[in-house]
């Protein structure tokens, strides 16, 4: 709104003719020594501006400290959105005039996504689905987008093409290395000198060998221990025989870890889950073992090994209750799958449990001796003194005190140790793989810290001086009880006899234990 202002109201406008005058920190010259013209000058009070003498000419002037008159604010009558007064506006409010101007009252607070309904108890960017996480999909409604697992089961995009050529010839193609990236199959089984003829891989006894596993020949040994062996279990060992193994191997330089674990089945089952993400995943049963070789396998676009059908996928990786055994053991309502279509399957390309004439093998590293010291003996059966030389490969019972908690001591009844040379304040269990020295071979732990599971039933061996090709045990109908299956090593909490490379037991397929784990083979074809 404009007001003319006159020459002659200089009581409102502030121009005088005697003294200087200060506005908006203007001075106004004396008009002794410069005259205002006498012209008349607009300005737009309603938005704040005044007419001031300056220089002898009169200057409209922004003046913060003037108070608009009643007459400069436009009443909602005025205002184009007048008409809409009354009715609603956001979230549940309404507009009404305000201080002379149209606005939302009664408004409530909008949520995540801008809208006024109330939302589920979510965050934005929360993680969903298999590799997704909480957007919103419009103004009241959250969606996870989810790009799914990638080729090779992980979340991470994968940038090659798999099953695509990566090398010269046709069989040079992309293939997973792991759930999160791919490798070029060019290297895997390449002839090498040393590492740096492998280009993602290891040179191991004259391959390219994937890295944490060792290349491990194709030979013929003997198998088990001679009758007069120190510590041999006459029911259990009824002397040696010849194995031929047909397939070179590639073995696990160490036992499944915890964190290995988690990350395949996104579960730790472990009783010494606070050993680490280093330390021997346990108390999973053999059934649990074939389904993380499946997963394993298909993860890196390998054979899945084994058929797994009618399995009770409720109690999977379940571990034990706290209140049988102490949460130590359990061999009852575990996960169990179909018997009959397990398979060895030795010409599969995917990961699988050795048989226990490969694990034997592997383990000795071309020793025949009873022990895998260096000397290939022990110099105490009892768990006192330290042995010098199983101090060095193995976690055994005099060796494997721990400070963390969760280890096992003579306050648990169920831990089948003996107290006789155990402090009431100390406690042993399992520890992180690979702290000890490796066989001849590369291979850590083949004695102490847990057992290892194989394929194979438990019975008794070949006859005495006989030879077998790629033994897989007996089959499932000649078995006396198919339930039990071998494993081999010793655990941290024995020692003597239960030491020795020879030595093999074999509890229920179904048992979860607290003291055995499993290692991984890959059949080279």
């Amino acid at each position: 709104m404009k007001h003319i202002l006159l020459i002659l109201l200089f009581s409102m406008i502030g121009c005088q003719s005697d003294e200087n005058h200060e506005n908006n920190g203007t001075t106004t010259p004396d008009m002794g020594e410069i005259e205002c013209s006498l012209a008349i000058i607009v300005c737009e009070i309603c938005d704040l501006e005044e007419a001031l003498c300056i220089e002898g000419k009169w200057e409209c002037q922004v003046n913060p400290d003037i108070t608009p008159p009643d007459s400069c604010k436009v009443p909602c009558e005025e205002d184009v959105n007048f008409s809409s007064i009354g009715e609603a506006c956001a979230c549940g409010g309404s507009l009404a005039c305000v201080s002379g101007k149209v606005d939302c009252q009664g408004s409530a607070e909008s949520n995540l996504c801008g809208g006024c309904e109330s939302l589920p108890d979510l965050a934005l960017g929360e993680a969903c689905g298999e590799c997704g996480v909480q957007e919103c999909e419009n103004e009241n409604a959250f969606i996870c987008v989810d790009p799914g697992l990638n080729a090779c089961g992980g979340c991470q995009s994968i940038q090659e093409i798999l099953g695509e050529s990566c090398g010269e010839s046709p069989e040079n193609l992309w293939v997973c290395d792991g759930i999160e990236k791919a490798k070029c199959s060019l290297e895997e089984g390449k002839a090498c000198l040393t590492d740096d003829d492998c280009f993602s891989e290891h040179c191991s006894f004259d391959l390219c060998t994937p890295k944490g596993y060792s290349h491990v020949k194709a030979a013929t040994y003997t198998m088990g221990a001679p009758l007069n062996e120190v510590g041999r279990h006459r029911l259990r060992e009824n002397g040696q025989h010849e194995v031929v193994l047909t397939h070179d191997l590639f073995v696990k330089q160490t036992t499944v870890t915890q964190g290995e674990y988690l990350a395949i089945t996104g579960s730790n089952p472990s009783y010494f889950v606070n050993c680490g993400e280093n330390c021997p995943v346990e108390r999973i049963n053999f059934y649990e073992m074939l389904a993380y070789a499946n997963r394993l396998s298909l993860s890196e676009g390998l054979e899945a090994c084994y058929t797994l059908d009618n399995c009770t996928d409720d109690k999977y990786n379940a571990g034990c209750p706290p209140n049988v055994r102490d949460g130590l053991l359990c061999s009852s309502r575990t996960f169990v799958c179909d018997s009959a279509p397990l398979d060895p399957a030795l010409d599969c390309n995917g990961y699988r449990l050795p048989t226990e004439s490969e694990w034997e093998y592997f383990a000795r590293a071309g020793t025949t001796s009873a022990f895998l010291t260096r000397s290939g003996t022990i110099s105490s059966f009892s768990f006192t003194p330290l042995d010098v030389e199983l101090d060095q490969i193995a976690w055994y019972f005099g060796n494997a005190f721990v400070s963390y908690e969760g280890g096992i001591n003579c306050t648990i009844p169920t831990a089948r140790i003996d107290c006789a040379d155990i402090p009431a304040d100390q406690s042993i269990g399992t520890h992180p793989v690979a702290q000890k020295d490796p066989n001849m071979w590369g291979l850590y732990d083949m004695t102490g810290n847990v057992w290892e599971r194989v394929w194979d039933i438990s019975d008794d061996y070949p006859d005495p001086g006989s030879s077998v090709t790629d033994p897989t045990g007996p089959a499932l109908v000649d078995a006396p009880d198919a339930r039990a299956r071998r494993m081999r090593g010793g655990p941290f909490n024995a020692y003597g006899q239960y030491m020795r490379v020879a030595y093999r037991t074999g509890p229920g397929a179904h048992t979860r234990i607290y003291n055995s784990g499993f290692r991984l083979v890959r059949s080279l074809l």
